[in-house]
């Protein structure tokens, strides 16, 4: 079986495609809540040319959960001003209506995201 991922294969993000196609809920146990999440799919077509398929997956993300990533990936790629996160709001992380206002804007951060880390 083939690694996922080598240091001598790197990933050509272009060739991924990344949408948040709806906002779905999270059955939190332990806080006993349910949590509106991201649904993030995520298609891989970089590796077309040595023969793979198409991969097909889904990740399922809370609001919070992006900005941890902007702030680690800015932590260790710096900083870039063409992909940027909505500043974030202390009210509304756990409200669907809040959650689908942002989808459009959240799924833009991670399809510039994908391309402006590529280039660098």
């Amino acid at each position: 079986m083939e690694a996922a991922s080598t240091p001598s294969t790197p990933r050509n993000l272009t060739a991924w495609n990344i949408t948040i196609p709806y906002i779905d809920f999270y059955d939190d146990d332990v806080k006993r809540e349910r949590i509106p999440v991201f649904c993030i799919d995520v298609e891989r077509n970089d590796r077309k040319a040595v023969g793979h398929d198409t991969e097909h997956w889904s990740v399922y993300r809370r609001y919070l959960e992006f900005y941890v990533l902007e702030s680690k990936l800015t932590e260790f790629h710096g900083s870039f001003p063409d992909a940027q996160l909505p500043s974030k709001r202390i009210i509304g992380p756990k409200n669907y209506e809040f959650l689908t206002s942002k989808r459009e804007e959240f799924e833009e951060y991670l399809q510039v995201d994908a391309c402006c880390r590529t280039r660098n």
